[in-house]
């Protein structure tokens, strides 16, 4: 089971890294990659913008969050699975 002080964690974080991008919410769930390895999984959650996103500064995010879920004994790998609303533009990389 997840610390609520891992989520809390996270989620300040990803706050920091993504709200000018939309960023809403975060699902943050225990699961195991396709070799059986523990991993976090991550889905966030956008708000549509009318303007094209541009998407670099989720480039960092597996290390912001190690940053931030390490000092506290949290040390899956996080997988992200980003969820915008359908429509949304995005800038090419």
């Amino acid at each position: 089971m997840l610390a609520p002080e891992v989520i809390e964690a996270i989620n300040r974080v990803l706050h920091e890294e993504l709200d000018p991008l939309g960023f809403q919410r975060a699902e943050i769930a225990e699961d195991d990659d396709h070799d059986g390895d523990p991993i976090l999984r991550i889905t966030l959650h956008y708000r549509k913008s009318e303007d094209a996103l541009d998407l670099s500064p989720t480039f960092r995010l597996a290390q912001v969050v190690k940053a931030a879920a390490r000092p506290l004994g949290e040390m899956r790998f996080p997988h992200f699975r980003h969820q915008f609303v359908e429509g949304q533009k995005l800038k090419a990389a």
